[in-house]
């Protein structure tokens, strides 16, 4: 592997988190603003701002090479080649993927479990239970979380197909 290769890859990954990111904080306005359905300057702020992270990570996506010629980030080392193994592009792009939904799944899971057991204790108890509240807003995205990193993992060969194309 080159070291534009690597670089290639490694921008790739991140711009791969930060779309994950955005798509999960937006999520998580869109449930705030179904709360307050009034206020249309936030709705608009909300969607602005997520197209925008949509297009700056489009383009991030497309104009890798620029990026790196742009940044000199492959001049200046002593050798050409990086040496991984028998890794390749989409190898390296499975793993960056299954680590992100294990990430995901993995600050999820033991969330979850707790604002569980946190309601059934309130659910059982015949006292009213200090600092044992659930917020289930809360739990709907750690659901969420659960389930899109579930579904990174699963789909991890089909996605890094998709960023070794591009």
């Amino acid at each position: 592997m080159t070291k534009k290769d690597f670089f290639r890859v490694l921008i790739k990954i991140f711009t791969l988190y930060g779309l994950l990111i955005s798509v999960v904080s937006f999520i998580n306005q869109i449930a705030l603003l179904g709360q307050s359905f009034n206020d249309i300057f936030f709705l608009v702020a909300v969607i602005g701002s997520f197209s925008v992270a949509l297009i700056f990570l489009y383009l991030v996506i497309n104009f890798t090479d620029n990026i790196i010629s742009f940044l000199k980030l492959d001049s200046g080392f002593d050798d050409d080649k990086i040496v991984f193994g028998n890794l390749n592009n989409q190898s390296l792009y499975k793993i960056a993927i299954v680590l992100l939904g294990g990430f995901l799944m993995v600050d999820a899971f033991p969330r979850i479990i707790l604002d569980l057991v946190n309601s059934s204790k309130i659910l059982v108890s015949n006292n009213q239970l200090f600092n044992q509240e659930t917020d289930y807003y809360w739990v709907i995205i750690r659901v969420f979380n659960l389930v899109i990193g579930y579904v990174l993992i699963t789909n991890a060969s089909r996605i890094a197909k998709f960023l070794d194309k591009n």
